[in-house]
């Protein structure tokens, strides 16, 4: 794997998990539903993420960007959205929660990854 893909995954991960975070974090309020609140943190994610990996595609490929910019949009839409409506929490602290959330999303499948290569021999 080139370094060129890899440090342009991170990069669309975290900006993802970042851009989802900071839109999740104005649209939902603390004094809502936690299950609105997640569903519509994840709709969101979602949304995000496919713009992102559709801005991010031309330079690092479709399938390299697309699994985990989506997950990462859901992870952060979720994890924020739930952590609003449970406790107020300063926007520096719901950026870290997003961008955070897509490192995470980027090492759990170049983990996974390098597992099916190692399975499969591929």
């Amino acid at each position: 794997m080139r370094l060129y893909f890899v440090i342009g995954d991170l990069m669309a991960t975290t900006f993802c998990g970042w851009l989802t975070a900071v839109t999740v974090s104005h649209w939902i309020s603390s004094t809502g539903s936690m299950v609105l609140a997640m569903g519509l943190g994840m709709a969101v994610g979602i949304m995000i993420g496919m713009v992102t990996a559709l801005g991010f595609m031309p330079f690092f490929g479709a399938m390299e960007v697309m699994l985990p910019v989506m997950l990462a949009g859901k992870l952060s839409g979720m994890l924020v959205a739930m952590g609003s409506v449970m406790h107020w929490l300063p926007m520096a602290w719901m950026d870290a929660m997003g961008m955070l959330s897509g490192v995470l999303a980027f090492l759990w499948t170049t983990l996974a990854q390098y597992r099916v290569k190692d399975v499969y021999g591929h």
